[in-house]
């Protein structure tokens, strides 16, 4: 076991790719491909390997081409296209969604990596990694990762650890560069083709476990500072332990089932995209944490927020709200066993899913305002003196009668129109 710091050390260079145009003929195709949006040209019967190669360049330096074209440099070398980054260490081909060259028709193109990218935000370079005795070399499974007192980013070949289970994780406050990409490329507004995450541990389809002793911790933000603007980490199957102590926008993907959390002070979404998978067994929030649980989240066991904001896509098996938390419910078609708010605490229900167990304590309030969605609550328990349940469109159905606890000063109840609630 190893710690590995990371050190940022590897120089910029421009990764240049080359499309050489092997043969044409007439009505024949050659195309240059990059996140899904292809741009061709059609020769005609006069064409050379040379004309083909100048108007599939023009098309690409056209005013109108997308913009994963226009953040490249291309150029004509006899036969061949050249596209070339135009931003020094940033990679445009040999991941899914990167430049690929095509022909169809008659026509025949090449594609070879006339160089190879090279930046100091490439996790795959050993030149970024080192031990604390200053020996430079990649990071291999059972090792200690560290982030800390550095401002370079982590960008490039983020899916490069997958399949190495690493011990820990740590990212210190005091680390300012950003982990992985945003969803939506800021250069050109399109749907970032890199890999957005810091991907290690194994990430097999359907597996839930990465084998006995590989648990993997992760610390965020330890000791002073803000950390990152951006962070996004998927540990794949790996048994993780989450500890976010602060961080301005994380994004976390775990599919162990056992996973647990406990996040403070910090902005955290977890599987808040389409296709996105995590898992749960247990998850706290604290210390003005705001967290997203999204649709693709599996969570068994109980989610505990405490002076914090929740919004949640999905049912946990117990939700206890307390200290002027406020949770937003927005899962659809499905039921929460148990839900518990106290201490001045708000559960903002935007949903159709229904209630099992539904028990308010000191100044909670179960808000139903925002939503005409109907629901159903089983059983219910509130203290009648400073609990409240808002239910201005009536459109929530009480299944068994209502435990009022305390003495009652003001009714506990907003509902429209003719209503019999039954109280006990």
């Amino acid at each position: 076991m190893t710690i590995r710091y990371w050190i940022g050390n590897a120089q910029y260079r421009s990764q240049v790719e080359a499309g050489t145009v092997t043969a044409v003929a007439n009505g024949a195709t050659v195309s240059a491909t990059i996140n899904d949006k292809t741009l061709t040209y059609t020769c005609d019967a006069d064409d050379t390997e040379a004309d083909a190669a100048t108007g599939l360049v023009a098309l690409c330096t056209a005013s109108d081409a997308p913009p994963e074209f226009t953040e490249l440099a291309w150029t004509v070398d006899g036969d061949a296209v050249v596209a070339t980054a135009s931003t020094p260490g940033t990679p445009f081909a040999g991941m899914t969604g990167g430049l690929v060259f095509s022909a169809a028709g008659g026509a025949t193109i090449v594609q070879t990596t006339e160089q190879a990218n090279s930046s100091p935000s490439d996790v795959a370079n050993a030149k970024n990694w080192a031990t604390g005795a200053g020996v430079t070399g990649l990071p291999g499974a059972g090792d200690d990762l560290v982030l800390q007192a550095s401002s370079v980013s982590l960008l490039w070949n983020l899916d490069y650890f997958v399949g190495t289970s690493f011990a820990s994780i740590t990212r210190w406050g005091n680390f300012t560069g950003d982990v992985g990409l945003a969803p939506l490329n800021p250069n050109g507004l399109y749907r970032e083709y890199r890999p957005q995450y810091f991907q290690c541990g194994p990430h097999t389809v359907g597996s839930s476990s990465a084998g006995p002793g590989s648990a993997i911790q992760i610390t965020l933000g330890l000791g002073a500072g803000n950390g990152p603007q951006l962070e996004a980490w998927d540990v794949g199957s790996q048994q993780a332990t989450l500890n976010v102590l602060g961080g301005q926008a994380v994004r976390f993907l775990g599919t162990h089932a056992s996973n647990t959390g406990t996040i403070v002070n910090a902005t955290v979404t977890v599987a808040n995209l389409a296709a996105e998978t995590s898992s749960f067994a247990s998850l706290s929030v604290d210390g003005g944490a705001n967290v997203t649980l999204g649709e693709g989240v599996s969570f068994s066991g109980a989610l505990t927020v405490s002076n914090g904001q929740v919004t949640t896509y999905i049912a946990t098996a117990s939700l206890l709200a307390s200290n002027n938390s406020t949770v937003t419910v927005r899962s659809q078609d499905t039921t929460h066993p148990v839900i518990t708010a106290e201490g001045g605490s708000t559960i903002a229900w935007l949903s159709n899913s229904d209630i099992t167990t539904l028990t308010l304590r000191s100044s909670a309030t179960l808000d139903k305002s925002q939503s005409i969605l109907p629901i159903t609550v089983t059983n219910s328990t509130i203290d009648g003196a400073n609990c409240q349940i808002l239910d201005p469109f009536s459109t929530v159905t009480w299944t068994n009668p209502t435990t009022v606890n305390g003495q009652v000063t003001t009714g506990p109840f907003t509902f429209l129109g003719p209503r019999t609630v039954q109280i006990v």
